[in-house]
């Protein structure tokens, strides 16, 4: 099993906006089935959208939650696996409500949120976890893994305590 990371880490939200958005995407390089999705968001989370887009030119929502909750995050199995093709593009999309209307507000009044680990912190990030069609296409995976940071700022930067997994692809920790 491996896990396909979707993560933007710059989240920078103003006191008051109610419609923020994060966004992240990646090219898978091999055929991989997808048996399982894990988003993850805190409590200003509003709504957060995976997107398959194939090579033929078709697209699959993968996962769309439409009204956040933060006792949702969990480990969501599909029924079957779903095939994503070399050339494959994931998109994950979020919005979030960082406004005095917004009941699950930790803030009254709000204030300036930003990416981090803490329940008063937010994040951005789904797992795609995944199976290689064939094997013998693994070795051609790690050979891709090239470094990747996802959206946002560098490692140790002002607005990044601790930044998520740097590398689009790796094995899942479950």
């Amino acid at each position: 099993l491996m896990h396909i990371t979707l993560a933007d880490n710059s989240i920078d939200i103003p006191p008051g906006d109610k419609a923020y958005r994060t966004h992240d995407s990646c090219v898978v390089p091999i055929d991989m089935d997808a048996v399982s999705i894990f988003p993850h968001m805190h409590m200003i989370g509003k709504e957060i959208k995976v997107t398959a887009s194939f090579p033929d030119g078709k697209a699959e929502i993968l996962l769309w939650i439409d009204e956040w909750d933060f006792n949702w995050q969990n480990i969501y199995e599909f029924a079957a696996p779903i095939r994503l093709p070399r050339g494959t593009k994931l998109s994950m999309d979020a919005v979030f409500d960082n406004s005095a209307e917004n009941p699950h507000n930790p803030n009254h009044p709000p204030k300036r949120v930003r990416w981090g680990e803490q329940t008063f912190n937010e994040m951005s990030l789904v797992f795609v976890n995944t199976v290689p069609v064939r094997e013998s296409d693994v070795r051609e995976l790690e050979a891709s893994l090239a470094p990747r940071t996802p959206h946002g700022p560098a490692p140790n930067s002002a607005a990044s305590e601790a930044p998520p997994p740097s590398a689009p692809i790796a094995p899942a920790p479950f």
